[in-house]
């Protein structure tokens, strides 16, 4: 499986800069500093994790979205502004990230925002969100109460949890030949984290299969209690949402207990880091779900579905 941080610095921002073309098409020298739009600027928000439990994979994103802002910014920004980041450290509190959002409202104002990825945090400031009517724009991840249904203030740049569950249970049922999985699913006690043993506990249903929840805290500093439940469950395969530390406890634990089994994480603990800490012999068995379509594959098929439901569209619109 391929590794998303190659990537990962283009996803948000483009998701951005094709926002701000889309609804930024600012008259030259229109002014509006209530909305952190200037004559040369546009400001825009950012919350992510830079110093606390998600950081090592947090930190990357938020990088690769400066990295290619600067990018962007060097062409001549869009519509003659530069894209001024204006970043909050949330330290994977949603405390934190209220704080910030309403500071992006009022006290520093921006025009959107990306980041967030803290699932509860969304969750939390959904109602305010529809009532301020601040766009997020690109964010690190994506809880269900802001995507089911649309939301037209809220714009993912991942792949959703209900896809990661689908995929990684998916790929293991059908590369191990298992006719009733029997799945740990290891996750933080968050709402993605809930969602995403939803969402694999169901698919897994669809497949004759079963699931067994064992949550774990963001500031846990060992797996051994989560690793013994697995050893007792002796499952097909392990699938693991959380942040990189949970990957690095799982793994070694499981290796410290002897125990070789697959596992398969969400994208987001699909970085270096993992692999260079845990080491070859745990690193064999790690696996992530990758967002992205390799390069290499034939894009006809998914050009042809995207043709077909454009034209059944049309014809449902009408002339």
């Amino acid at each position: 499986m391929s590794n998303p941080m190659s990537v990962l610095r283009r996803g948000a921002v483009v998701a951005a800069s094709a926002f701000l073309l889309a609804t930024a098409s600012f008259a030259q020298g229109f002014e509006s500093p209530a909305d952190g739009v200037y004559k040369d600027r546009v400001d825009w928000g950012m919350t992510m994790d830079l110093s606390g439990p998600a950081a090592a994979s947090q930190t990357i994103w938020y990088q690769g979205f400066q990295s290619y802002l600067k990018e962007v910014n060097a062409k001549g920004g869009v519509h003659g502004r530069q894209i001024n980041l204006l970043a909050e450290d949330n330290r994977f509190d949603a405390t934190n990230d209220r704080i910030a959002y309403e500071k992006f409202l009022t006290q520093t104002p921006v025009l959107a925002m990306s980041g967030i990825g803290n699932s509860s945090s969304q969750v939390a400031l959904f109602p305010l969100i529809k009532r301020s009517k601040l766009p997020i724009v690109g964010t690190y991840s994506s809880a269900k109460a802001l995507t089911d249904p649309p939301n037209p203030y809220f714009y993912g740049a991942f792949c959703g949890f209900k896809e990661m569950a689908q995929v990684g249970v998916g790929f293991f049922t059908d590369h191990l030949k298992l006719k009733n999985p029997k799945v740990a699913i290891v996750h933080l006690d968050v709402a993605s984290g809930k969602e995403f043993f939803g969402y694999a506990e169901a698919y897994l249903a669809k497949l004759g299969g079963t699931a067994k929840s064992i949550p774990i805290k963001v500031v846990a500093a060992d797996a051994t209690p989560q690793v013994l439940e697995i050893v007792n469950m002796k499952p097909d395969f392990i699938a693991i949402h959380g942040v990189v530390p949970t990957s690095v406890l799982v793994m070694k634990a499981l290796q410290q207990y002897g125990l070789d089994v697959p596992a398969v994480a969400i994208t987001y603990l699909g970085t270096p880091g993992v692999y260079e800490t845990i080491g070859k012999d745990a690193g064999k068995n790690y696996n992530f779900v990758s967002c992205y379509t390799p390069a290499s594959s034939d894009p006809k098929a998914s050009a042809d579905l995207v043709a077909a439901a454009t034209a059944q569209r049309s014809a449902q619109m009408g002339p």
